[in-house]
C-alpha cells in the first residue's frame, strides 16, 4: 500500500520519503509517508492501515506524528507551512463497516474526505486543524485514487472483503481492479 501512495503523490509533484523516524528514546515511531506540496507548503502525514482495529490510537498516533512531522520536514530539507494527518484504509468490505460503527468519531475527527484530499494532494489548501480519511485500493489505476468511505455515499462495493481477500486478490490477475 505504501508503494501505491507514494507513486501517486509523487506524479502529483509531492516530495515523499517513506517510514520517517519521530520521537526519541522514549516514544520512538515512524510516519509511514510523509508527503510534502513544495508549490502550497503541504505537508501530509499519512498513516496506512489495512484494517482499523483500534480508532482511537490511530487518532492519537496520527496527533503525535503530526507533531513531529515539521522537525522531521526540516531534516529532509522541507519547510513546510501547514500539515494534517491523513488516514488511508484499504478499500474493503471490513474496514467500510468498522468506519460505519464508529461513524460519530470519524464524522467529527477526520472531516476531509476522499475529494476535497484529492484537490489538496493536487495542490489545494488544508482546512485548519482537521484530519482526513480516504480509501486506496492498491490494484487500481483510477485516475481518482483517493476512494471515498461508503458513508460518504460511495456507490459501489469495496473491491475485498478483508485484508486477506486482498492478499488472495494479489496472486489472481482475473481479480485485480482497473
Amino acid at each position: 500500500m505504501s508503494a501505491h501512495a507514494v507513486r501517486r503523490l509523487r506524479s502529483s509533484d509531492s516530495a515523499t520519503a517513506s517510514e520517517v523516524e519521530v520521537g526519541g528514546d522514549r516514544s520512538r515511531g515512524w510516519i509511514d509517508v510523509l508527503a510534502f506540496h513544495p508549490e502550497t507548503g503541504t505537508l501530509l502525514v499519512i498513516e496506512l492501515k489495512t484494517e482499523i482495529h483500534d480508532l482511537g490510537q490511530i487518532e492519537r498516533s496520527l496527533g503525535r506524528y503530526k507533531r513531529e512531522a515539521f522537525a522531521a520536514a526540516r531534516r529532509l530539507g522541507w519547510r513546510p507551512k501547514r500539515a494534517t494527518g491523513c488516514l488511508l484504509l484499504l478499500a474493503s468490505r471490513a474496514n467500510d463497516d468498522r468506519v460505519a460503527s464508529n461513524r460519530a468519531s470519524i464524522d467529527d475527527g477526520f472531516r476531509i474526505r476522499a475529494r476535497e484530499l484529492g484537490d489538496i494532494i493536487a495542490g489545494g489548501l488544508i482546512p485548519p486543524r482537521t484530519r482526513a480519511i480516504a480509501m486506496i485500493d492498491p490494484a487500481s489505476r483510477r485516475r481518482a485514487w483517493c476512494r471515498p468511505l461508503w458513508i460518504d455515499g460511495r456507490r459501489s462495493p469495496a473491491p475485498y472483503a478483508d485484508y486477506a481477500d486482498f492478499l488472495r486478490a494479489l496472486g489472481d490477475p482475473r481479480r485485480r481492479t482497473r
